[in-house]
């Protein structure tokens, strides 16, 4: 399959946890606030457009008085030439260390000093600024997170002071087998792709990114149309709406660079990759590498994720029973083009592992799940987003995932889908993406004598 993105446009996909196929919505002016009866707990909310193309959305939850803002720009790892590999982050960790009208330590201590908190990371397609505080500063947290986004200074100093953290992080990660697979994992099943880059970069390109090609990068990819900003909280829209017109009036837009063309590479049949660490049991990870999918099909991806490993009765939970892992995860990553799930489980007994999970996978593609699996599942999706809406830095910083990437209305949609999953949906998947053979399977072993 071929990827070819359109300059100028949002190119639409996948969200964070699940893949859709997208129907574009585009709101150029305020829109009403949407979804006044919905049971969903990302409605109601205000969208706005900006006249520089900056989106805005507001979600007012009074349940607590706290607010946060999260800023989320559509540059990550798959946006880099790979001689600037790990530029996404570089200039994330230079975000709050000065700007024109702030030192070096003043973003951070400003906020800090009403009891608020902030952070940011970077992904492969986003990066992310993020400020929780009390809802009684949000005038303050805003326009903090406003001059930092607009006027990054790259003080020469801290560049290089930020460098060599960098490279330390980046060398502690190396001994992370769980961070080594996924890296794996990314460059393997998505070879020759831009979603093979790492992250964070090497000693050698961090080392050779100077402070003009960090401000030439971020001049490129910061621009008010390639941004989402979400308050939520403990506010008011009216006043947000207007306090961010005046924060981001002589915010000037641009054409962001498009992603290059590429093509998907297609799945290899009982691949495996093997590798020795200085670690005292292995780490094996089955990948499954995902197209861009439906909603419905998305949906039953999910629950069928909750019945392999969603609680107590969960398929693969017997391991732990058996006595066979000591640690087991599953996961579902989404990009827009692209996506994977994962099995993955540290044991002392690899071979009988591997075996098992071919076993339970397979069992499932051939003969099924049974509807009670499905409605317990359904039933514990339902209580993880209620939980996940409770918590309104959790609400924002998924807001502006789907926004960026798609739109606010597809999780929306997701939720509605998740309902309507049958049995019948849930074997239907298992058989078409997760067929034992149609993994990747990675495997971190100690090395001899361990």
């Amino acid at each position: 399959m071929s990827i070819r993105s359109v300059p100028g446009r949002k190119i639409l996909g996948p969200t964070i946890f699940f893949i859709f196929l997208l129907n574009a919505i585009l709101f150029l002016t305020v829109s009403p606030v949407y979804g006044e009866k919905a049971t969903s707990g990302f409605t109601p909310f205000t969208r706005r457009t900006l006249e520089n193309g900056l989106t805005v959305i507001v979600k007012e939850t009074h349940f607590a008085p706290v607010v946060a803002v999260e800023i989320r720009v559509g540059v990550g790892a798959i946006h880099e030439p790979p001689e600037l590999q790990g530029i996404s982050h570089f200039v994330e960790h230079m975000f709050f260390k000065g700007t024109k009208h702030r030192p070096a330590g003043a973003i951070a201590g400003e906020i800090k000093a009403v009891g608020g908190r902030l952070n940011a990371s970077t992904s492969r397609e986003t990066t992310c600024y993020y400020v929780t505080a009390p809802s009684a500063y949000t005038d303050l947290v805003l326009e903090v997170i406003a001059d930092a986004i607009q006027h990054t200074s790259f003080d020469p100093v801290e560049v290089e002071r930020e460098r060599k953290v960098i490279i330390e992080e980046i060398m502690m990660n190396r001994d992370d087998p769980l961070r080594r697979l996924s890296e794996e994992i990314h460059r393997s099943l998505f070879a020759g792709t831009p979603y093979a880059a790492n992250v964070i970069g090497t000693p050698e390109t961090v080392g050779n990114i100077d402070r003009e090609a960090l401000v030439a990068y971020y001049q490129k990819h910061y621009v008010p149309n390639n941004m989402v900003v979400v308050v939520g909280g403990d506010v008011e829209t009216g006043q947000v709406l207007a306090r961010l017109e005046q924060l981001f009036k002589g915010f000037n837009p641009g054409e962001a660079p498009p992603l290059p063309s590429f093509e998907v590479p297609q799945a290899r049949k009982d691949a495996r990759l093997e590798w020795e660490a200085e670690i005292n049991q292995t780490y094996l990870s089955f990948a499954f590498p995902l197209p861009p999918l439906n909603a419905e099909d998305s949906a039953a991806l999910g629950i069928l994720q909750f019945i392999l490993d969603g609680g107590r009765s969960a398929r693969l939970r017997k391991l732990y029973s058996d006595g066979l892992i000591n640690q087991l995860g599953t996961g579902l990553t989404s990009y827009r083009h692209v996506g994977y799930f994962t099995v993955t489980a540290t044991t002392q007994n690899p071979a009988l592992v591997e075996e098992r999970i071919r076993e339970i996978l397979g069992e499932i593609s051939a003969r099924g799940v049974t509807a009670k699996e499905v409605e317990v599942a359904q039933a514990m999706v339902r209580t993880a987003l209620a939980l996940e809406a409770e918590r309104v830095s959790s609400l924002v910083s998924l807001i502006s995932w789907y926004e960026i990437i798609s739109c606010l209305e597809e999780r929306i949609r997701y939720e509605q889908a998740l309902t309507e999953v049958t049995k019948e949906d849930v074997q239907r998947v298992a058989a078409a993406y997760l067929q034992p053979e149609q993994a990747t399977l990675f495997m971190v072993k100690p090395k001899e004598g361990k």
